[in-house]
Formats: structure tokens, C-alpha cells, sequence
């Protein structure tokens, strides 16, 4: 598998005097210990989604561009077999693109995931991300076959709509089925405003759940605050998955090089097995690329809600808590 990235990869840059290639990444990895009430406490060191890729845009005529993106993560496993390759695949998409928007295909993340990353201040794998809690049953979804198209930013406001026809292969919990997904933004001074919709038609269990997003983030100088809702329709007679509202808020504050961060976020199921996940952070810039970071963050009924487990991993206490020691450089 190695072999044939790299080669795939050789062959992208090679084309680099004829297109706009650009290859970009990110290396990330964290010490994290995870306390359970009534458990045994863990300690994982990870590369937390590490990842390498490559995009570029080439114009076919006058304001029209063939353009793809080409992203891989890196295996943790430390090891080589046949079961465990070095790399896995994330975003891999081609498309064209225009004055007038674009329409790609292939595989990424839905317009859906967007909204709900915009609004998290953890975002990406730490400990404290949003999507402990609001990716129950798999809401933030890496959707195989599909395709999407996207507006133009005109008057402040951009708008996407996609359509995956199997999403069974991207969950541990959705079954086969179908989605459409579709989000908008809209910027106002010093404020932006994200709103999402995604349908999926499960199959395997003749269900049809929704789910509502919004988010809104303001940002002035040194000072950023954040926040989010979601509502699920679980479609609770064929799946058995409660519905639930999910609502969070978050803060940062940036003083020099260093920024205080925190969210808290609250989600009411109509089981009552209520979730609240706490995150507090603090990250400093070493370098313009270059960042280091210590966190800690508190979530209750993890395994209730079935979607992102606590720092990647299962417990059947009903509270965990843990902190994290991690850095991430960006290129």
C-alpha cells in the first residue's frame, strides 16, 4: 500500500509545470490519559488522523478548472502487515470549478460535518471535540459515492448539496443506506452564520432519520465565541435510537502566542440518558506552523450515544475524564 501512495504521489507532483499542485499535511499526535469511575484508567499515545495530501487546479479553458484533491491518513498501528496498511484513505475527490461554483465527486466529508466543525474549538481528534457528543449514530459523516455541488460566495453567502448513495461503509453504527446532506453560510460583519440539513434512508432497518444544524461564530481580534444546536429525528420505532437536541457553546481567548480555549456542550435525549461533555485548553504557537498544546475534558453516558468514544476508546463507566499533552505542526 505504501508503494503504491508514494507512487501515486510521485506521479501528482511530476505534474506540478502544467497544474497548480500543492502537497500539504498535518503531523499530530498527543499523550492522552483517560480516568474512568469504577475502571481502570488508559494512556494511548496516538498520531490523532496525522494525514498528507495533495490538490491542484488545471484550467481546461476560459474560467473553467479540472481540479482534485487526494488526502491520506497515516496508520498508528506501528506495524506493517497485510491487515494494517501504512495509509488510509480520507477526501478523494475530482471536480470542476468555475466563477459559477463547482461539482466534485468521490469521497469527503458531508456539508453537514462542515457546520458542526466550524463551531468547535477542539476540532480534529483532540480530546475535547465536539464530536463526543453531536456525532451520535453517526451525524458527522466521511461519505463514500458522492457527489456535491457548491456555490459561489456572492453577498456574504455560500450554500452546498450532496448526495451519497451508500453510507454503510463509512460507520461502525449507520447501516446501508442513502443521505443527502446540504449546508449554507452566511457572513455579517464580524459574525458567521452555518446551517445544515442531512437525510438518511437506512435500509437495512426501513428507517428515515433527519437532522437540523446550526451554528454561529463572532470573532473580534483576539476574542472568538461559538455557538451550536442540533436537532435528531432517529426515526425511534425502526432504529430504537432515542431523538434528541444537542446544544453547546464555546470561548478562546488569544493573549501573545497563547490561546485559552473552552466549550461545554449538553445533550438531551428523549431516554433521558442525558450526555454533557466539558473541554478547557490552552495552545501556544511555537512557530507559525507550529503548535503545542494541554487540555483536559469530562464527558458522562459516552457509550449511551454510540458515536465519537472518548478519546477512541470504550469503557463502561458512566463518567470519564481525562488530559491531553499534544503538538501538531501544519505544512
Amino acid at each position: 500500500m505504501k508503494k503504491i501512495v508514494m507512487i501515486v504521489l510521485l506521479a501528482i507532483i511530476s505534474t506540478s509545470c502544467m497544474a497548480k499542485t500543492k502537497v500539504y499535511g498535518e503531523l499530530h499526535t498527543s499523550y492522552n490519559k483517560v480516568f474512568a469511575v469504577g475502571a481502570k484508567s488508559r494512556d494511548n499515545f496516538d498520531l490523532n488522523n496525522s494525514f498528507i495530501g495533495v490538490k491542484s487546479s488545471t484550467e481546461i479553458k476560459k474560467d473553467i478548472s479540472f481540479i482534485y484533491q487526494f488526502v491520506w491518513g497515516i496508520d498508528t498501528s506501528g506495524y506493517e502487515d497485510s491487515t494494517s496498511p501504512d495509509f488510509d484513505n480520507r477526501n478523494q475527490v475530482i471536480g470542476l470549478a468555475s466563477p459559477s461554483g463547482a461539482v466534485v465527486v468521490g469521497r469527503f466529508d458531508t456539508p453537514f460535518k462542515k457546520v458542526g466543525e466550524k463551531a468547535d474549538l477542539f476540532w480534529h481528534s483532540q480530546l475535547g471535540q465536539n464530536r463526543n457528543i453531536t456525532n451520535a449514530r453517526n451525524w458527522d459523516l466521511r461519505a463514500d459515492k458522492i457527489i456535491a455541488i457548491q456555490s459561489p460566495i456572492k453577498n456574504g453567502f455560500q450554500g452546498s448539496i450532496a448526495y451519497a448513495s451508500d453510507i454503510s461503509d463509512t460507520s461502525r453504527i449507520t447501516p446501508n443506506g442513502k443521505a443527502i446532506s446540504l449546508n449554507g453560510f452566511y457572513k455579517k460583519g464580524k459574525v458567521v452564520y452555518g446551517a445544515a440539513y442531512e437525510h438518511h434512508d437506512l435500509k437495512n432497518v426501513s428507517a428515515k432519520t433527519n437532522a437540523l444544524r446550526f451554528s454561529a461564530t463572532f470573532k473580534d481580534g483576539p476574542l472568538k465565541m461559538v455557538g451550536f444546536y442540533q436537532q435528531e429525528d432517529n426515526d425511534t420505532s425502526n432504529t430504537g435510537e432515542p431523538d434528541a437536541s444537542v446544544f453547546g457553546v464555546g470561548l478562546a481567548y488569544r493573549k501573545g502566542k497563547g490561546t485559552f480555549k473552552a466549550q461545554v456542550y449538553h445533550r438531551d435525549s428523549d431516554n433521558s440518558n442525558n450526555t454533557d461533555l466539558i473541554a478547557i485548553g490552552y495552545d501556544y504557537n511555537l512557530l507559525r506552523k507550529l503548535d503545542i498544546y494541554a487540555q483536559a475534558a469530562q464527558i458522562n453516558n459516552a457509550l449511551s450515544i454510540g458515536g465519537e468514544d472518548f478519546d477512541g476508546g470504550t469503557s463502561n463507566s458512566s463518567r470519564l475524564h481525562g488530559v491531553s499533552l499534544g503538538v501538531r505542526f501544519r505544512f
